[in-house]
């Protein structure tokens, strides 16, 4: 039997790395990757239905319902998102000049992260995870 071939530990540390760095950038900035990932779907489907965006934000895996909840009233507490008449959230100019912002440092981040690796490396890197992902999901469904 011989001992197959794996990057495991790698993939794992990478993750870490990659966490901290993108939450330390988002502290710089005074929000957490929690609160960060409602106000980038907000950015993205302006004036998005409040269940809707609760709904997405399930389907990512970032926030469970309640979880969606909370962040988005923290964030509207901030006066960084607010409801329209229509029950839809967009995000406020505050909340748009945070969102620029953080969109900046990280257009930097990405490039002293991935700058000067051949896109043909990238490519490849991408498959292989998604490979690995979709080989987790069969034996784990949850993912």
């Amino acid at each position: 039997m011989t001992e197959s071939v794996h990057c495991g530990r790698k993939i794992h540390m990478t993750a870490q790395a990659l966490r901290a760095v993108r939450d330390t950038a988002l502290e710089k900035h005074g929000v957490a990757f929690e609160l960060w990932v409602v106000m980038e779907a907000v950015a993205e489907t302006p004036d998005v239905d409040r269940e809707k965006l609760i709904g997405r934000l399930a389907e990512m895996g970032v926030h469970d319902p309640t979880s969606a909840t909370n962040a988005i009233n923290l964030l509207h507490d901030r006066r960084l998102i607010a409801a329209t008449d229509q029950d839809t959230i967009g995000l406020t100019p505050q909340g748009q000049a945070l969102y620029e912002d953080v969109i900046a440092a990280r257009g930097e981040l990405r490039n002293q992260l991935y700058g000067g690796i051949p896109s043909v490396d990238i490519a490849t890197t991408n498959r292989v995870l998604d490979t690995i992902r979709q080989r987790t999901a069969a034996v784990h469904p949850a993912w």
